[in-house]
């Protein structure tokens, strides 16, 4: 169960449940399921920027400063 809610991000669950009679064994059955899966611990963290991404970034904060920027620097392919 952990392998499917484990991951790089959070994980929020929504348990329905029914007063009556005739859904008792469903609920309980949910909320079971709903107890294992609150003691799963997962870790979500910031994703890493890839090194094209900070060279873009750079570039577009050289130009919002007004400096120029080469046509062949921006195309540049790495």
């Amino acid at each position: 169960m952990q392998d499917s809610l484990d991951g790089n991000a959070k994980t929020l669950m929504f348990v329905n449940i029914s007063p009556a009679n005739y859904n008792a064994s469903e609920t309980v059955t949910s909320l079971d399921y709903a107890s294992r899966v609150k003691k799963i611990k997962n870790t979500a963290t910031k994703a890493q920027e890839g090194q094209e991404v900070k060279r873009l970034k750079g570039i577009i904060s050289r130009l919002r400063s007004g400096e120029a920027v080469d046509n062949d620097e921006i195309n540049k392919v790495e």
